[in-house]
């Protein structure tokens, strides 16, 4: 079950007797309405919104959705530099994807039509 306020909500029977209130439309409250779980997903405002941050998604946690998120994505990263206290930094490099970038509008809103 999956009701979102603000956009339109659908109702079916429940499929377990747990329910979770979710604050914003991410990727969390999708998974759990995929894994039978009540969801209710509380909005700022009517999707789609925009939203002033940033969205990265982890090439790990787009392969536990069960569907493609390419046409959403804005980039693909391959690579990454990390530092700490401005030492020298740690460059990662992959021949498969390590990061999506997305527009947190967009992707937010393409989860929820995808979990409805």
């Amino acid at each position: 079950m999956l009701r979102l306020l603000g956009v339109s909500t659908v109702e079916t029977k429940p499929r377990c007797n747990r329910c979770w209130c979710w604050f914003g439309s991410g990727d969390t409250g999708l998974r759990a309405s995929k894994k039978g779980f009540g969801v209710l997903v509380l909005e700022k405002g009517k999707l789609p919104r925009y939203k002033c941050c940033a969205g990265g998604v982890a090439s790990k946690a787009a392969k536990l959705l069960d569907f493609d998120i390419s046409e959403v994505g804005e980039d693909v990263i391959y690579e990454l530099s990390f530092t700490f206290n401005f030492d020298s930094p740690y460059l990662g490099q992959h021949s498969q994807p390590l990061l999506y970038t997305v527009m947190r509008d967009v992707f937010d809103y393409f989860l929820v039509m995808r979990a409805q």
